[in-house]
């Protein structure tokens, strides 16, 4: 969704996002998993220049390089102009919440950020339905998208 709001050219149509657990940038979720799978250092580092790279496209058979910059949220601050709502747990366990911290630091005039713990990835309404609904309800609502 925040990819689609960045690069769509139906933008103008997007009222607001509401993003749960998103993966805002990759290269840290990257990182986050070579440190949860124990690989060194390098050796991440190793395949993200890959998957970048037009080698790396031909070898793993992606047909283009994968651009990281262009998908990374943070960088691409600037070019928001959508209000956004973030539901995220410091407790995720599959795709950190530094991104989506960082993302509601460089754009508060846009970002919402609602910061769980305990619950995991896309966890967030299993954990707390009540508070989930609330954050969205009233975001919506002082958002002025709410249906009359």
């Amino acid at each position: 969704a925040l990819q689609a709001a960045l690069e769509s050219p139906h933008g103008d149509v997007i009222a607001g996002l509401v993003l749960e657990s998103p993966v805002v940038d990759w290269r840290t979720v990257l990182s986050f998993q070579g440190r949860l799978m124990r690989l060194p250092a390098p050796v991440v580092a190793l395949a993200q220049s890959t998957i970048v790279s037009n080698w790396g496209a031909a070898v793993l058979g992606s047909g283009e390089p994968i651009p990281l910059d262009r998908l990374d949220g943070v960088a691409r601050a600037g070019e928001l102009r959508h209000p956004i709502l973030i539901l995220h747990s410091d407790d995720d366990g599959f795709v950190p919440s530094e991104a989506s911290h960082a993302l509601a630091a460089a754009r508060p005039d846009l970002v919402t950020m609602q910061t769980f713990t305990v619950a995991r990835h896309t966890k967030l309404w299993n954990y707390d339905e009540t508070r989930w609904s609330e954050a969205i309800r009233d975001w919506v609502e002082a958002q002025g998208l709410a249906r009359s």
